[in-house]
């Protein structure tokens, strides 16, 4: 059984996503165990948005948690607490936030391969918020608990999935999306690059502000092509690819996918194909 730490403000969080059409959620429950050991405990229900992943929730979720804490009206009064300890079962958060802070954060939110860090400015303001409430004299750390192992995972869980239900139209971050052509998973590295040229069909893209490239979705349409069918991802300084298929030509670095040069569209599709 999980139980909060009673020197600590303990900050359950979880973000969730529902699917047709997909959305996402995340919630907070703050809970400050008092003298008497008895649990104080505050919900907050977040804003959800439209097309969000589930990552990209699990991260809002301690992100406006700690803007609630830092900011001038705190769920609890800081002099109760001596350390923030944020509680969540997305292993994604709880095994970089580590990394992010001590190595993405010094290398220009680039991977180890240097690709772009997905989510990095959502990244980028955890760590500095975990930065200014260090300064504030409260230590924050990220642990992973068992998701729906207690009242308190199970009370944020339901929250989330609220949140996600009354989703707003609006985008967490903007994307352009349109029907794939292949009905491979999208996975990174499925298709090699090796210099060459190939005809994409683009499905998704997205303009990634603080490395200024674009993140693009694609699967091979080349029928000649080792990869055809293969749906994968690929960056580029090229940001006037929208949703189209093109004829393209790729660098020679797989783990750092590329593409370098547009030979042109292929065919024009509108919005609905």
């Amino acid at each position: 059984m999980e139980y909060p730490e009673e020197d600590a403000l303990n900050i359950y969080s979880d973000g969730s996503m529902l699917a047709g059409p997909r959305r996402g959620g995340a919630a907070i429950l703050f809970v400050l165990v008092d003298d008497q050991g008895n649990e104080e405990q505050r919900e907050e229900l977040l804003v959800g948005y439209a097309g969000a992943t589930q990552n990209q929730m699990e991260l809002e979720a301690p992100i406006q948690a700690l803007k609630m804490v830092t900011g001038r009206h705190p769920p609890f009064d800081p002099s109760r607490y001596r350390k923030i300890v944020i509680k969540t079962d997305a292993t994604y958060v709880a095994e970089n936030f580590g990394t992010a802070a001590a190595v993405w954060s010094r290398n220009g939110w680039l991977t180890r391969e240097g690709r772009p860090v997905d989510n990095a400015p959502q990244w980028k303001e955890l760590v500095r918020l975990a930065v200014l409430s260090s300064k504030q004299g409260k230590r924050v750390s990220i642990v992973r608990v068992p998701g729906k192992k207690s009242p308190r995972t199970k009370a944020v869980d339901k929250l989330a999935k609220a949140s996600a239900n009354a989703a707003s139209p609006r985008q967490l971050k903007p994307a352009e999306v349109r029907r794939k052509r292949t009905d491979q998973h999208i996975e990174l590295g499925s298709v090699g690059m090796e210099g060459q040229v190939m005809t994409i069909h683009i499905f998704k893209s997205e303009y990634q502000r603080l490395h200024r490239v674009s993140k693009y979705w694609y699967s091979v349409t080349s029928q000649d092509s080792p990869y055809y069918g293969r749906a994968s991802v690929i960056y580029s300084d090229l940001h006037d690819l929208r949703r189209r298929e093109y004829r393209i030509r790729v660098n020679d670095d797989t783990s750092n996918p590329r593409l370098v040069e547009n030979l042109g569209e292929v065919i024009a599709t509108d919005d609905t194909a």
